[in-house]
């Protein structure tokens, strides 16, 4: 198995090691087509020569510059995969505001980091998600054929992923919540990470959105993460989204696991390297390219 990256939340590791990296401008297109707005992404190349990369998806008002994001970067940089992460728009360096916020810009901004990684070689890819973003990679895989100039998604990786989005939002607010919310056209949310107006097309977008044929569409084997004390996310829907997925989704429970699971980032990376030794079609296994 490779090293296991640094517990470490900053950007480089005790013994001094930064992994080698390229700050990227991703062009997207604006609201309604209108003009270009821009994400900020994090690249790293890869090792030596594979057509396997890392595609990373950050969580509801966090950023890749979250301690998940850096441990993950140094784990896949051992294994020798290039590893792409991104803000969403109206997140950490991207352009975009949080009020304008829906599932379906985020994939379409996932959707630029996949043809990045197409530019630079990348014909697999691994998508690795946490919280919304695993929501986010959700989208991507049930896709099931990979759009025009992207790499084929073989394999998933998710952190508590948000699969019951519309359920949690919808309770939080309650039905005089939800009718202030879609009168007003906005509404102030605060959570642990961010305190930002979010506009009523964040509700109106994910009721559009199918979730329970997602499981069924799903395609590619997938490894879930999930805290049985997570407050954001229920584990009991991510695990009757695992059951309703035809067995293709292996979900690891963790008892006295939070949402974020950072206290969990060892075995998680161990747990990881095993799925992925497992994964058919990813190309050579991390077993054969760590160290």
């Amino acid at each position: 198995m490779p090293d296991l990256p640094p517990s470490s939340d900053e950007s480089d590791s005790p013994d001094g090691y930064v992994v080698p990296h390229e700050t990227l401008r991703l062009a997207v297109a604006g609201i309604d087509g209108a003009g270009e707005e821009y994400l900020s992404a994090v690249y790293s190349p890869a090792r030596g020569k594979t057509e396997t990369a890392v595609l990373y998806l950050h969580g509801f008002g966090s950023s890749q510059l979250g301690e998940k994001a850096i441990f993950f970067r140094y784990l896949f940089d051992a294994i020798g995969w290039p590893f792409l992460s991104l803000d969403f728009r109206g997140h950490g360096d991207s352009d975009g505001e949080m009020e304008g916020l829906t599932l379906s810009r985020c994939v379409e901004d996932a959707e630029a980091g996949l043809r990045e990684l197409w530019r630079r070689g990348a014909r697999r890819v691994l998508l690795f998600g946490s919280s919304m973003g695993g929501r986010v990679a959700l989208e991507l895989a049930a896709r099931g054929v990979a759009g025009v100039g992207e790499p084929e998604v073989k394999a998933l990786v998710a952190i508590a992923p948000a699969v019951d989005m519309l359920e949690r939002t919808e309770a939080r607010a309650g039905a005089e919540g939800l009718a202030h919310w879609q009168s007003a056209g906005a509404v102030e949310v605060v959570t642990e990470v961010v305190s930002c107006s979010l506009g009523w097309g964040w509700v109106e977008d994910l009721r559009r959105r199918d979730v329970e044929g997602l499981a069924s569409r799903l395609a590619v084997p997938s490894l879930f993460f999930q805290g049985k004390l997570d407050d954001t996310v229920s584990w009991q829907a991510v695990d009757r989204f695992a059951k309703a997925a035809k067995g293709l989704i292996t979900l690891d429970l963790f008892p006295d696991g939070d949402h974020r699971l950072l206290n969990h980032k060892e075995t998680l990376a161990e747990r990881t390297v095993e799925f992925l030794t497992s994964c058919e079609g990813l190309g050579a296994s991390p077993e054969s390219q760590g160290n």
